[in-house]
């Protein structure tokens, strides 16, 4: 999920680091509005050292303190452009939800450069290949599911309550989780991520799933599909939608095909109450069952 559960301890720090960012955000702002410096300059500038600083991490043979460090500076002024830049745009009035989506996105490519780059020494010693991807693979989905929320509400569309990506996925296949308000909702949502730029290199397969449903826990997506899904009346597809050479089943002309599935309960049977109530046992009578059958697996609660 995109939100963590997080400690008191965990909440202090985190606290105090983004009112420390914020502040020193704030005042460096008050000095830029002044000059000619763009945010567009600064978002430049600092995935550009980002960049760099991932180009440099390989070479850590050549003499590895050296590189580690120089690389370590590099990519934390990269950080802060990164942090100064919406703020400037924020200052001078030049915040847009298209900007919004573009600054998020660039900050995870030069996070996933990075992560990559780190990767790459035990890539070479002969680790699994896998390494790499499952380093980049983390922040790239933080980054499409960062602009799939700011494509809905950009669209105005109501109810969206999270969304997830899974790493392995790479953005291809998103699950939103909302609070069905109408029958359609679920379509806008689709038609919103498809017609948002990130759309062009992610967004594949969209599931919607309800609000009871955690839409990071793939069990119960592929429960609320199994039992709330209809393949005649919940699909929709899209046909011809501009892509990449990204995805390998892209069509000439860099084209692909895109479905929506709806595991959402249909609104009608929500509205009268006829859907099938969820059958379930109490925490207590679960954790009794756990503990008498403890020599077999279970997954998890």
């Amino acid at each position: 999920m995109l939100e963590m559960n997080d400690t008191p301890r965990l909440s202090r720090v985190k606290h105090g680091y983004t009112a420390g960012a914020r502040s020193l955000a704030s005042r460096s702002v008050t000095g830029l509005a002044r000059t000619r410096v763009t945010p567009n300059a600064l978002t430049a500038t600092g995935v550009s050292l980002c960049l760099a600083a991932a180009v440099l991490v390989p070479f850590e043979s050549r003499n590895e303190l050296l590189v580690y460090w120089l690389a370590a500076v590099v990519f934390v002024v990269g950080s802060i452009l990164d942090i100064l830049d919406g703020a400037l745009a924020r200052a001078g009035g030049e915040s847009t939800p298209f900007g919004g989506l573009l600054d998020s996105t660039t900050h995870r490519v030069g996070e996933s450069a990075m992560l990559t780059a780190v990767g790459l020494p035990p890539g070479r010693a002969g680790h699994e290949q896998w390494l790499v991807a499952n380093l980049a693979g983390p922040p790239l989905a933080a980054a499409f599911a960062n602009s799939a929320v700011a494509a809905g509400r950009a669209a105005g569309i109501p109810g969206i309550l999270d969304v997830y990506i899974e790493p392995i996925t790479n953005g291809t296949t998103i699950i939103v989780q909302i609070k069905k308000h109408y029958e359609g909702q679920p379509k806008q949502i689709a038609a919103a991520l498809w017609g948002s730029n990130a759309a062009n290199y992610a967004y594949k397969r969209v599931i919607v799933v309800d609000d009871d449903i955690d839409a990071g826990d793939l069990d119960q997506v592929l429960w609320a599909m199994s039992t709330r899904f209809d393949p005649m009346t919940d699909i929709d597809i899209i046909q011809k939608a501009w892509a990449s050479k990204r995805d390998p089943l892209y069509l000439p002309g860099n084209f692909n095909n895109r479905i929506l599935i709806d595991a959402c309960i249909p609104y009608d049977m929500k509205l009268k109450g006829t859907f099938p109530p969820v059958v379930d046992v109490s925490t207590e009578l679960r954790a009794k069952i756990r503990d008498k059958f403890r020599n077999i697996t279970f997954p998890p609660s």
